[in-house]
């Protein structure tokens, strides 16, 4: 049964995060930006996919899951038919820790409680000239009986790692065991 706050479930396998949780991060974002070309990382369900397709976005949604990939279509393509928005999504099978990400090419790369730190330098290079990185996931936790906190951030852990980047919202939520960040790339001269 999934946890309270985002947290993991009991026995480890999924997060509880589902539709209902929704996409605020992205959602406050997004409208502030000029349409343009955005990177979904372990796009799950597609929720965050579709949230930018809707506002007009070209999506390339990446996921190791090929299940989660055909959930994330059929559950897109439900939509699209009811509310007539077709969106602009192309599904992407492929494992982040091995994608080979094309440089300076997205205006927004949004990660949603996916550790991609180890290749949070390939993903920073994919930003294009003032582009947005919108990143949430775990903060580690000292309590009692959590696991897995090698897959979360420390404390200041995410920001340090962005500092090459214009921070322009950062928050821990040690409550909740949350960190959420957005920065951008410098823009060319």
């Amino acid at each position: 049964m999934p946890g309270e706050n985002g947290a993991w479930t009991d026995d480890g396998r999924r997060p509880a995060l589902g539709p209902e949780v929704g996409t605020p991060l992205a959602e406050a974002i997004v409208d502030d930006l000029p349409e343009g070309r955005a990177l979904d990382l372990a796009t799950g369900e597609g929720h965050v996919a579709s949230l930018l397709a809707d506002r007009g976005w070209d999506v390339h949604a990446v996921d190791v899951s090929r299940a989660m990939l055909d959930r994330a279509r059929e559950r897109r393509a439900d939509r699209s038919e009811s509310d007539g928005r077709p969106g602009s999504i192309d599904w992407i099978l492929a494992d982040v820790d091995s994608y080979c990400f094309p440089e300076s090419v997205y205006d927004v790369v949004t990660i949603r409680f996916f550790d991609a730190r180890d290749r949070l330098g390939a993903v920073k290079t994919a930003l294009a000239p003032g582009g947005a990185l919108v990143y949430e996931h775990h903060l580690q936790s000292n309590a009692a009986g959590r696991s897995g906190n090698q897959y979360r951030f420390e404390p200041n852990e995410l920001l340090d790692a962005c500092a090459d980047l214009s921070v322009r919202y950062y928050a821990e939520d040690p409550d909740r065991s949350l960190v959420r960040l957005v920065a951008y790339a410098d823009r060319e001269s």
